[in-house]
């Protein structure tokens, strides 16, 4: 029991946005049984009609699924940097298994994008009890949908490598102030914003300049990332990846060159908890 308190205390902020997280995707599960309930003759059928469709319902959830990748990040690795503590913990580790363990907890945890989108599944084979249809491309508005209707594992496997990156790129916001903000909701702020300032900026202001300086008009669907949880036959999902990876690389870079050097984190973790 001790342990247990001892966790919520030291990981209050995780175990508050999970049951905020639960709480809204519970919200908006049943926003969309009611509304598609109330359409005439409409059945629960094939599992993967109703995965897409639910999908649909996500809403301001995409706008939580960041803020709990950076929490998660944050909250289990502040305490380190905190009060100076990363020079005694230093005494006992090297710095180069130190970034080891940093790097692979990151990893990890970027695989909560991918199983959101098996919870996704999950209910969607519940509510449907897992019917299958052989529908054609009559019953859809366009061919996009077909193919991922008729291709679905495909699609499946191609949308987890995707999150799964571009959970990767959301975390290393976290490290950017990890060493920088004594505050730990601060910490989460700055990330947060950090975050979605350059999203903003890659998926608008890259197409405003180019069309300003360039006078060329070009589709950056592929690099929207508030659309990366909906299956939209606007985007180039070719594109969408290699932006995802790129962007995630240059992040990477960044974090690389922060903590390359044990000295230099030391003095920066010493001057901000001044």
């Amino acid at each position: 029991m001790k342990k247990i308190l001892k966790l919520i205390r030291t990981r209050w902020l995780t175990f508050l946005i999970a049951i905020m997280l639960g709480i809204l995707l519970i919200l908006s599960i049943n926003e969309y049984i009611i509304q598609y309930s109330m359409i005439d003759d409409y059945t629960f059928s094939d599992f993967r009609i109703v995965y897409f469709d639910m999908q649909s319902y996500t809403g301001l959830l995409s706008l939580f699924f960041p803020l709990f990748l950076i929490i998660l990040v944050i909250d289990k690795w502040h305490n380190l940097f905190k009060n100076g503590n990363i020079k005694n913990y230093l005494t006992r580790i090297s710095y180069k298994d130190l970034k080891k363990k940093v790097t692979k907890s990151i990893a990890l945890t970027a695989l909560w994008y991918p199983i959101i989108l098996l919870i996704y599944f999950i209910i969607s084979l519940i509510l449907s009890g897992g019917r299958i249809e052989q529908l054609t491309i009559s019953n859809f508005d366009n061919r996009f949908e077909f193919n991922l209707y008729q291709y679905f594992p495909i699609y499946m496997i191609l949308h987890c490598i995707l999150l799964y990156i571009a959970g990767l790129a959301t975390e290393t916001f976290a490290l950017l102030f990890l060493n920088r903000v004594k505050s730990k909701i601060g910490t989460v702020l700055f990330s947060y914003c950090a975050y979605f300032l350059s999203i903003f900026l890659l998926a608008y202001a890259v197409d405003v300049l180019i069309q300003m300086f360039l006078d060329i008009e070009i589709n950056t669907w592929y690099i929207n990332y508030f659309q990366i949880w909906y299956p939209s036959s606007n985007i180039n999902y070719g594109l969408y990846l290699i932006s995802n990876i790129i962007f995630c690389s240059v992040i990477s870079l960044v974090i690389h060159k922060m903590y390359k050097k044990k000295e230099k984190v030391l003095m920066t973790n010493e001057k901000e908890m001044v």
